[in-house]
């Protein structure tokens, strides 16, 4: 029987309600490149590794990952961890993040480089785009987001490939004039005034991540987190008895 449950007892000064919303995370490097609206502070699952570290306890299991932020803070610890994800989409968000210390900057600069100068050349269309799409999104816009998502398929190495479609994916918000609540939700009847072009937008990202991961990179440099594409209600390919964080 596998133990999915992560971690024991909160202490009185963990109880509140910051340790369960992912606002604080926008500030931190790595886990602000992307808005996530069911995910919980960094700054708090890392208090409770630390804790657990010291009564040797260095193998996690995240029964549901999300956006990663367990699978995260675990490589930033150097613990051992597996992680479980249902949703394909989710998923490759929470698999992308974890490519930061496995992707040299020099790599990124130079094919997000190339991956734009692509994306310049390639002709588009947004006749296929479903209407609300082209709603959220002036046709001059969307014709430069799918010139990015094209040069971006075009792209053989997997790790790449899948990190810059995390990236294309992470700046759609920011390229939309269309009005949006708090996180994801779209107001269709209000408007933003700073709206970024989709090429200026993945060089500011761009820009952002190398600048994070040389940040996280004097933490750690192995990568020991694993993210399962499984259902943790279900059969998973986790070893029995592995996780020594017991749960409440």
């Amino acid at each position: 029987m596998i133990e999915l449950s992560l971690f024991p007892e909160l202490d009185s000064e963990l109880q509140d309600k910051k340790s369960s919303t992912f606002e604080d995370n926008m500030k931190l490097p790595i886990h602000r490149w992307y808005r996530y609206t069911a995910g919980f502070s960094a700054t708090w699952v890392a208090k409770i590794i630390e804790e657990e570290i010291l009564n040797g306890r260095t193998r996690i299991i995240d029964p549901f990952v999300g956006s990663g932020t367990v699978a995260l803070e675990s490589t930033m610890h150097e613990v051992e961890a597996f992680g479980l994800e249902s949703n394909p989409y989710v998923f490759k968000i929470a698999s992308a993040k974890l490519l930061w210390n496995h992707i040299s900057i020099t790599k990124i600069q130079q094919a997000s480089r190339q991956l734009i100068q692509r994306a310049k050349e390639i002709d588009t269309s947004v006749e296929n785009y479903p209407l609300i799409i082209r709603k959220c999104f002036p046709d001059e816009t969307l014709l430069r987001l799918d010139a990015l998502k094209n040069a971006c398929l075009e792209i053989e190495e997997g790790d790449i490939k899948n990190f810059f479609w995390f990236v294309i994916t992470s700046i759609l918000r920011s390229t939309s004039p269309v009005g949006t609540a708090q996180w994801q939700y779209i107001q269709p009847n209000k408007s933003k005034a700073n709206v970024l072009d989709p090429f200026a937008a993945f060089e500011k990202k761009i820009i952002e991540i190398c600048s994070d991961i040389r940040k996280c990179s004097l933490r750690s440099s192995n990568h020991k987190a694993l993210i399962l594409q499984q259902d943790a209600r279900g059969e998973v390919d986790i070893p029995d008895n592995w996780g020594d964080l017991e749960g409440v």
